[in-house]
């Protein structure tokens, strides 16, 4: 796995799938993605982190965001938040990631950034960056923003009896909605699992290569 990260720090820096990665798991209508990806000029910004922790199997870190909160709650969603003035999209992931699950940002080196994704129904641009978790992560969960915070191995996202599709009324609209079976209380889909799908395409790009 750690020539995995090696190549990716690479292929990071070049040109990424982005928008064919998103589409694979946006909601569709009659097979086609019925929102637009393109951010509006006034669009909201926010950063996440999504944390790879190699250890005996390779993993990707979850949180299962607060039913307490206004949005999304009880949502499986990677660290981050808001973009605070002043600050870099970096700089906001890996404060948020200190926030939410305690991981310092001394504890975590950043691979890269995987292509921004736009979000229609709440206005928001995203940028996503990896980090690989150079210790075994000690969690401190924050129960006000976080439920629970979970990994998964990368190979059960290869495993295509793990992604699935269900039909959702989204919006008005009878939509189907492609997503991971990851845990019992709550589908991985939206936003988290485009970000995750372009991840999951180098992975695949590089066992092809390899």
């Amino acid at each position: 796995m750690t020539l995995f990260i090696e190549y990716l720090e690479k292929r990071l820096k070049e040109e990424l799938p982005g928008r064919n990665s998103h589409l694979k798991m946006a909601p569709k209508i009659m097979e086609r993605s019925f929102r637009s990806f393109e951010p509006n000029e006034n669009a909201k910004k926010s950063a996440v982190l999504v944390p790879i922790s190699l250890g005996k199997d390779p993993q990707i870190m979850f949180t299962l965001r607060s039913h307490l909160l206004r949005s999304h709650k009880g949502q499986i969603s990677f660290p981050g938040g808001r973009i605070e003035s002043g600050e870099s999209p970096l700089e906001a992931a890996l404060r948020e990631t200190y926030e939410e699950v305690g991981i310092l940002p001394e504890n975590i080196r950043i691979v890269g950034a995987l292509s921004t994704l736009y979000v229609p129904p709440s206005n928001n641009l995203i940028y996503p960056f990896i980090g690989l978790l150079l210790d075994e992560p000690k969690v401190i969960i924050n129960e006000s923003e976080v439920d629970e915070c979970f990994f998964v191995n990368m190979s059960h996202f290869i495993d295509p009896e793990t992604f699935l599709q269900s039909r959702q009324k989204l919006e008005g609209y009878e939509v189907d909605m492609p997503y991971w079976d990851v845990m019992p209380k709550a589908k991985l889909w939206g936003a988290t699992s485009m970000i995750l799908r372009e991840l999951i395409d180098l992975y695949e790009e590089w066992m092809t290569e390899s």
